[in-house]
């Protein structure tokens, strides 16, 4: 599910995605908007194939047939609802979009708008296909070839007072007094956290 600040929120826009049900106040007081959701069913009487979780909840989308019908008749028939959920997910992290609509995003939820170019729109839906990708599944992101972790045997992950070993020195990093990082490569400080817009 994507998540967005309720209305209001004083804490500037940003957006999360979430592969488990979040607190509420993932990210100040959140709205979030699922892929899909289950709604209990109102079987009274069960046929002979139904299974279990068949006779209790019913799968729904939470991309609307209305907006796929749009969606599809603009960008081709090969659109899916999927597609139309990553879409939106790039669209939320679009610098553009957040500039543009800044005040907009203090005082409504985020209004996506469905561009003109088909090419455009596969652009955004991909990157947030891969976003997603990467907002979901860091953790399982292979650590790089040449990074040598030592003492990590001792499980002692506290950290006291995380430093490089010498000014200049960033091949290195003293995790705590039982944890060195080294061979560390120089285009992992490339890496930049964009912080929130705030106007």
């Amino acid at each position: 599910m994507i998540c967005v600040p309720a209305t209001g929120g004083s804490r500037g826009f940003s957006t999360l995605i979430s592969d488990c049900i979040p607190d509420i106040h993932l990210n100040g007081d959140t709205n979030c908007f699922p892929l899909y959701y289950y709604k209990e069913q109102d079987k009274q009487s069960p046929n002979l194939f139904d299974t279990v979780a068949e006779t209790k909840y019913i799968r729904r989308d939470g991309v609307s047939d209305l907006i796929l019908e749009r969606a599809k008749k603009q960008y081709g028939k090969n659109v899916s609802k999927e597609d139309i959920f990553y879409y939106v997910y790039g669209i939320l992290h679009s610098p553009d979009y957040r500039i543009t609509f800044v005040n907009d995003l203090k005082k409504m939820l985020p209004r996506i708008p469905l561009l003109e170019d088909v090419k455009d729109f596969w652009k955004f839906s991909k990157a947030g296909r891969q976003l997603a990708e990467l907002h979901l599944n860091y953790e399982n992101i292979p650590p790089y070839a040449d990074v040598q972790v030592s003492g990590a045997d001792s499980k002692f992950y506290r950290v006291e007072n995380m430093r490089f070993p010498n000014k200049g020195q960033q091949d290195t990093i003293i995790f705590n007094s039982k944890i060195v990082i080294s061979n560390i490569p120089s285009k992992a400080y490339e890496y930049v956290v964009q912080r929130q817009i705030r106007h």
